[in-house]
């Protein structure tokens, strides 16, 4: 599935805007994102944003070390995080350019449909400009990780508990 965000020259955020519509110079921004895109779907990251083959590759070909690459006009990013419910370690890609955000993700992830929700309910967080929403996309991955940690340590201390209370 791709599901576009588009802020205007005017500051108007536009929800599922087509892609052909994204290079119109009334578009300052926009956040594209790949969620568990189909074959078809995936091939926009070289028939539309003609991104690096390596990048590509990288998004195709799970799962890649978490890295920061750099290319002629944008950022690349391999990122993982945990799925909470089966605690599998997931990737999500990013691609940074000036006026573009992409996300690249094969399963659901919380975290990027939480700032995507978060900022369509409050779109003044859209008037923080790119940067902004990229931040808050790898702020939520690393916030999304601290309820499983505290879950494990929770078990951890209760297991310890247990084997002090046997001995």
């Amino acid at each position: 599935m791709i599901r576009t965000i588009a802020t205007t020259q005017d500051l108007h955020v536009k929800e599922d805007v087509p892609l052909d519509y994204l290079s119109d110079p009334s578009i300052k921004w926009f956040w594209v994102d790949l969620a568990s895109p189909s074959e078809e779907e995936a091939k926009v990251l070289e028939t539309f944003f003609h991104f690096h083959p390596l990048a590509i590759e990288d998004c195709l070909h799970l799962l890649q070390r978490p890295k920061l690459d750099y290319y002629e006009g944008y950022s690349f990013l391999v990122l993982h995080y945990l799925n909470s419910n089966t605690l599998d370690v997931e990737e999500v890609d990013l691609f940074i350019g000036e006026n573009y955000l992409v996300t690249f993700h094969f399963k659901p992830v919380l975290s990027i449909e939480t700032v995507r929700q978060r900022l369509l309910q409050h779109p003044s967080g859209f008037n923080k400009g790119l940067s902004y929403i990229a931040y808050a996309v790898l702020d939520q991955l690393v916030d999304d990780y601290f309820p499983i940690l505290y879950e494990i340590e929770d078990k951890l201390n209760s297991t310890l508990k247990q084997q002090k209370a046997l001995s």
